[in-house]
């Protein structure tokens, strides 16, 4: 009974292997299938770390999973992080 076992898993760990030499190589900057953006538009975020710069110009703050930073007197924020690399990383 053990010798079966340890059969049927040499046997689906040798598959496994052949699969993955087969397998064409993959990058999170290139991932498979399709994919579309989606622009977001908005004023707030909750449930976001904030913090301020050392010299109290510049507030940084998280949302949505990127990280970005606006002046402290308001305006726009620009993104600190971005692209399908940090995208897909943070939704695994």
């Amino acid at each position: 009974m053990i010798f079966r076992f340890l059969l049927l898993v040499s046997f689906a760990f040798n598959a496994t292997a052949s699969e993955q030499e087969n397998a064409p190589e993959w990058r999170v900057s290139e991932p498979p299938g399709p994919w579309r953006t989606i622009d977001i538009d908005t004023e707030t975020s909750t449930w976001s770390f904030v913090d301020v710069s050392p010299d109290g110009e510049t507030i940084v703050f998280d949302m949505l999973g990127d990280i970005y930073a606006m002046p402290v007197s308001g305006g726009t924020a620009s993104a600190l992080t971005s692209g399908i690399d940090v995208e897909f990383s943070t939704c695994v």
